[in-house]
């Protein structure tokens, strides 16, 4: 609906930008300074970048690039191989010298085989002899585990490794892993949980004497923060052994039953009780008395009512658990459950009569299957009977299901599969996640890793690339040729919106230098400095996965002069506004992309009156960009467009076809690391034909680029540098 609205916007204020076209006079246009190419990557490929605009540089070039990965979020689906039933995935760091998704293969677990999604394609892994069922699967992003029944298998990109009791693990039964760098792993077993510190495993015991030994889940923040979890039981590791409660040192007004009902948070009265005497006994006491400075030892089963199936620790000190009986949070010795109601029974109600007035329906169907789970998450008698006032919880939403993965990524935000669909957590409210049709499925992993979101349903890897917020600034000594102090800044920032789409913000400055003031006589009146700027304001937005779309308004202010010459009542200086639009379209043929632009599209600027007004350099550009090699350490990308200025339109069509700018180029990327530019400007009216030439470099997060005309007779332009500097993050 969002971007609905955005493209109805578009078009009607596109429409009325281009009526002022129709009435355009045909007088040569003025602030041509609008038509230099912004960006020195894409003045070296002879400025043709209408069909690309893939960086900060689209808010000049054309605003539909705002709406296309990686300057808006992208999302990838990969189809999982047939009669492959997904039981978890990993991401292990490729060759791919790439700073996104792509720089991850996706390792699949089923019951007996494991796949690697590599270059888009699912490829069965046979090198590792796995001889029973596979139990889990983790990796730190540069060594892969694998869990089995039969053992724990490492894979550093090259080879395999086993590990078994015979080198020290305490069972062969792997339950689950947690890989904190390649020489700290813990691994949980059906026997407990060891640790591997690249040379031996040593035994670590789970609390004190702990009858379920087989853990189901690891999480950790580093290295000072870790939890683990059987079925039935919570651990925390104190940095010795793995504790099953937390110490609380009693406070001056605390009394048992408060410190138990804040840690619990329920307000069901009989849990309450139960807790209570479940504290007491953990803690050897014969009564209630507590004293300020002793500590209690408050077991993290009483905020579970249920067995584990995940875990997950977010950046704001929450641990998250997921149960068969919903989600839990605990954080400051406090648990919260979620997907709950609490109802008060009233006189004579039973858990039926609670269901049907939840629900307000009278399907028998839906009402004995919401009173079998109000009855199991109570723990109610099999009567079903509820005294007046009782309080009890009833399922409200899918938080209270069987949650199949949690993630943190970041924030205060949080991702949960469940039994029922996807939902996410923004810190403030639960909505369900639609993307890729995972808000009705059954999400069984998730994992969040330099802002990138990876997951697995039954059918397919759903994969989250997050749009890149980015700066780029452009310096170029004007006009060489012609003066000394006429120079040129560009500078862009663009910022992505999730849901609602990119925006951008550009300034463009152009110094014209110091000139001298003359009266009608000729006579010189001392010195003025000239310049023209514009700021321009942008929004893009993807239509559906093969479209886009954006819109660019601008302010322009050009001072030629601070006042006008003998006579005239104007001073020099004007302004105006102009509006940009375009669109990005990628066609069937593979790798190949029609790019669409018109920009300037506004009243005329006046310097000293109306009658005398200018038009702006209202331009169409129409290009298209194809990668002719697209591999991970070759890409050569060309280019074409043809320009056509939108002022004047009442020459034969031969002649306005004579008047159109053709711009070509190519770009060759080593990599992510070194990138060389060749362009060709053809300008027939304007009498120019040259060649450019560009190069790049890019160092981690941030790219430099360089671009080039070379000396040539009669040109302005001739040995025109221009310098930028882009940073993505």
């Amino acid at each position: 609906m969002k971007r609905a609205v955005s493209l109805c916007l578009i078009l009607i204020l596109t429409v009325f930008a281009t009526s002022s076209v129709c009435r355009a006079d045909v007088s040569r246009s003025g602030v041509l300074f609008l038509r230099i190419a912004a960006g020195a990557r894409a003045a070296g490929m002879g400025e043709a970048f209408v069909a690309i605009s893939d960086d900060a540089t689209a808010t000049h070039w054309n605003p539909a690039g705002l709406g296309v990965y990686p300057l808006t979020s992208a999302w990838l689906q990969y189809p999982l191989p047939l009669e492959f039933e997904p039981k978890s995935i990993a991401l292990l760091r490729n060759e791919v010298p790439e700073l996104n998704y792509k720089r991850y293969d996706v390792w699949a677990i089923s019951d007996l085989d494991l796949f690697r999604l590599h270059r888009s394609k699912w490829v069965k892994d046979d090198q590792a002899q796995f001889t029973d069922t596979l139990t889990c699967t983790a990796s730190d992003g540069k060594l892969l585990w694998v869990g089995s029944k039969d053992g724990l298998f490492s894979f550093d990109g090259k080879t395999w490794e086993r590990y078994s009791t015979e080198k020290g693990l305490p069972s062969n039964h792997i339950t689950a892993v947690l890989p904190i760098s390649r020489r700290l792993v813990w691994v949980g077993t059906d026997r407990g949980i060891v640790k591997f510190d690249g040379a031996k495993w040593t035994e670590v015991p789970l609390g004190d004497g702990a009858g379920d030994l087989q853990v189901v889940a690891f999480t950790n923040r580093g290295e000072r923060e870790m939890w683990a979890a059987t079925r039935a039981r919570l651990f925390k590791f104190d940095g010795q052994s793995w504790q099953p409660h937390e110490n609380y040192t009693v406070r001056i007004g605390d009394n048992l039953e408060r410190v138990v009902r804040r840690f619990v948070r329920s307000r069901n009265e009989k849990r309450i009780l139960q807790a209570l005497e479940v504290v007491k006994t953990y803690n050897a006491m014969t009564d209630t008395a507590v004293t300020p400075g002793d500590t209690l030892k408050l077991p993290f089963e009483l905020g579970l009512n249920g067995q584990v199936t995940a875990l997950a620790l977010d950046d704001q000190q929450n641990l998250w658990v997921g149960t068969d009986r919903g989600l839990k949070r605990y954080t400051e010795t406090m648990w919260h459950a979620y997907g709950y109601k609490v109802y008060t029974a009233a006189e004579g109600d039973d858990v039926k009569a609670a269901a049907r007035k939840f629900l307000r329906s009278q399907d028998e169907d839906k009402i004995s299957r919401l009173s079998d789970m109000i009855t199991e998450y109570n723990n109610l008698g099999p009567d079903g009977k509820l005294e007046a006032g009782e309080k009890i919880y009833v399922y409200f939403n899918a938080t209270g299901s069987k949650i199949l993965s949690v993630a943190d990524a970041g924030g205060g935000k949080l991702f949960v599969g469940t039994q029922y669909g996807t939902v996410r957590w923004d810190g403030e409210s639960w909505a369900r996640y639609y993307h890729g049709g995972l808000e009705r499925a059954r999400t069984k992993r998730i994992i969040h890793r330099d802002g990138e979101l990876w997951f697995v349903t039954s059918e397919k890897v759903v994969i989250y690339a997050h749009a890149k917020k980015e700066i780029t600034f452009m310096h170029a000594n004007w006009l060489p040729e012609l003066a000394s102090d006429l120079y040129y800044e560009y500078l862009s920032y663009v910022h992505h919106m999730e849901g609602w789409g990119t925006v951008g913000f550009n300034m463009t400055f152009l110094s014209l230098g110091q000139n001298i003031r003359t009266d009608e006589f000729g006579q010189e009146k001392g010195t003025f400095d000239s310049f023209e700027m514009a700021v321009g304001f942008s929004y893009g937005t993807r239509l559906n996965p093969n479209l886009s779309t954006g819109l660019s308004a601008k302010i322009i202010y050009s001072h030629l002069a601070d006042q006008g010459a003998g006579l005239e009542k104007g001073k020099g200086s004007g302004s105006s506004f102009a509006l940009d639009a375009g669109l990005l379209y990628k066609t069937f043929v593979k790798r190949l992309t029609l790019g669409a632009a018109l920009t300037n599209l506004g009243p005329n600027i006046a310097y000293i009156d109306l009658n005398q007004s200018d038009p702006l350099p209202r331009n169409l550009a129409v290009g298209l960009a194809y990668r002719i090699v697209d591999t991970p350490f070759n890409r050569l990308t060309a280019t074409f467009e043809v320009n056509k200025e939108l002022v004047g339109l009442d020459d034969p069509i031969g002649t306005e076809f004579d008047e159109a700018i053709e711009n070509m180029g190519i770009e060759y990327w080593y990599g992510t690391y070194v990138a060389l530019r060749a362009g060709y400007i053809y300008d027939q009216a304007g009498d120019i034909r040259t060649a450019t030439f560009g190069a790049g470099l890019q160092y981690g997060l941030f790219r430099f680029d360089f671009a080039y005309i070379p000396s040539s007779k009669d040109l302005a332009l001739a040995n025109t540098m221009r310098f930028s500097m882009t940073g993505r993050f």
